[in-house]
């Protein structure tokens, strides 16, 4: 004799219940404004990653908008620490880039996942990952809003 045992539909609606609603609270978790990712951030860099297949991985930089007092010369390496399928290989990210980073022992780590890498093509930063940002913008227009934010956190 099987033992079976049959789900009730109130079972199964619990059931997707839950599964929507721990989808909605992850995806609520990875949301960030910001002023948010600034805030979250030691270092916001803007340069270039050319992929050398190795880790830690070299991200060579152009400009600093905070956190200068950490980096330590032209080039800052990456840890490439990957927690979840949701952080990005940065090793497979070669072009220009605006990270967001925490200091993680002697290299640097994204400060919020994929959030934390800002693409940026012929002057243009993919910005869509921002919840409160324009799809696009010019890098130098995305650049004075990170100033403009620090301004304000130094003026409080």
């Amino acid at each position: 004799m099987t033992d079976t045992y049959t789900v009730s539909p109130a079972r199964w609606g619990y059931g997707a219940l839950y599964l929507l609603l721990a989808t909605i609270a992850f995806a609520k978790a990875t949301v960030v404004t910001l002023p948010e990712l600034i805030h979250q951030s030691r270092v916001i860099a803007y340069g270039r990653i050319d992929s050398n297949g190795g880790v830690p991985v070299p991200f060579h930089v152009s400009k600093i908008a905070k956190g200068a007092d950490v980096v330590q010369g032209g080039d800052i390496l990456l840890c490439n620490s990957r927690p979840n399928p949701e952080w990005p290989d940065l090793s497979r990210s070669v072009g220009e880039q605006v990270l967001f980073l925490v200091k993680h022992g002697d290299c640097f780590d994204l400060s919020h996942n994929y959030r934390s890498l800002i693409k940026v093509h012929d002057g243009r930063a993919s910005t869509i990952v921002i919840k409160d940002q324009p799809d696009d913008q010019s890098l130098d227009d995305f650049l004075e809003k990170i100033s403009a934010v620090l301004d304000r956190k130094g003026a409080a």
